[in-house]
């Protein structure tokens, strides 16, 4: 997008009528899949510009992210939302100073406990809009993804297989559906020092909470003491029964990520990028996998975990 229709997109943010466009400085912030972000500088303040980059999946979709954000915000763990165009996703929020996260950036216990107590905090807050089901969005990769005879994926339909055995025991005993960011790559947390800031919202809404727990875990790569640290903070203690279910979904998160780059594989996006994921996912959902018992529960190793 020219910088003229960035110019004219401002010029329609009421809070930003008070300065003059050519007063204004920005510059893209990399990430975001759906969405093109800037960072917008002005003499008022700084900012984050959102603008929607393709057409919702459907036509509430911005409102209820909209609504979702506003509840978050409400409760320190979202940016204030100071203009929101639902037509086309238009968003303006004050930058927040603080530290991206990615997978090193995690590898701090203190992160980790401040990441888990955002989420404990988040799940329980008033309901979203919207709804979020991790094996919905695994039967709809499955039919886009396919591993082209490759015989580094040669595995595939035994994990296959095995995942979709998880899906019967975390059904069994379902929890209670929670708001859910539904997106927690490391990206999307914002370390402030004293706590977590989640941005991006496009994906929130109704979910199992463990999922979102295991879905950390998964996205961040965590490893065994980081996952300590999460347990400890979120649950408690590593004997409470919603461990057992933060596993499982940790398992079949890090197969929808194996999944999702596969069909991206496919369609010829970054190709050698995308089967070099994939194949780090196979071998991440394999190594779960492995590490669970064979009633499909998350093995107890001897210090407890």
């Amino acid at each position: 997008m020219d910088d003229d229709k960035i110019r004219a997109i401002l010029k329609r943010i009421p809070h930003l009528s008070g300065c003059e466009p050519l007063s204004m400085n920005w510059r893209p912030i990399i990430g975001g899949q759906h969405n093109t972000v800037f960072r917008l500088e002005t003499p008022g303040g700084n900012y984050v510009l959102r603008l929607g980059r393709r057409f919702p999946d459907f036509p509430e979709h911005y409102g209820e992210e909209v609504y979702n954000a506003r509840l978050a915000a409400a409760a320190g763990l979202a940016p204030q939302i100071l203009h929101f165009d639902p037509d086309d996703g238009t968003m303006l929020v004050p930058l927040i100073e603080g530290t991206t996260m990615d997978d090193s950036k995690f590898k701090a216990a203190d992160a980790v406990k401040r990441a888990a107590t955002a989420l404990k905090r988040l799940h329980a807050g008033p309901p979203f809009r919207s709804t979020f089901d991790v094996f919905k969005r695994i039967d709809k990769l499955e039919k886009e993804a396919s591993d082209g005879g490759d015989p580094a994926f040669a595995s595939l339909i035994e994990v296959r297989k095995a995942v979709a055995g998880l899906k019967p025991a975390l059904k069994l005993d379902q929890a209670e559906m929670a708001p859910c960011h539904n997106d927690p790559v490391p990206e999307n947390y914002i370390d402030t020092g004293g706590r977590m800031i989640l941005v991006d919202w496009q994906c929130s809404g109704q979910a199992d909470p463990h999922w979102e727990v295991g879905a950390l875990s998964a996205q961040c790569r965590f490893d065994d003491s980081q996952d300590k640290a999460l347990i400890e903070t979120y649950f408690g203690s590593p004997d409470h029964p919603g461990v057992a279910r933060m596993r499982l979904y940790k398992v079949a998160v890090s197969y929808t990520w194996l999944l999702f780059n596969l069909a991206r594989w496919q369609k010829d996006e970054d190709p050698y990028k995308r089967r070099r994921n994939a194949i780090h996912w196979l071998g991440r959902t394999e190594t779960l996998l492995a590490g669970l018992d064979q009633n499909g529960k998350a093995a107890t190793s001897s210090d407890g975990r």
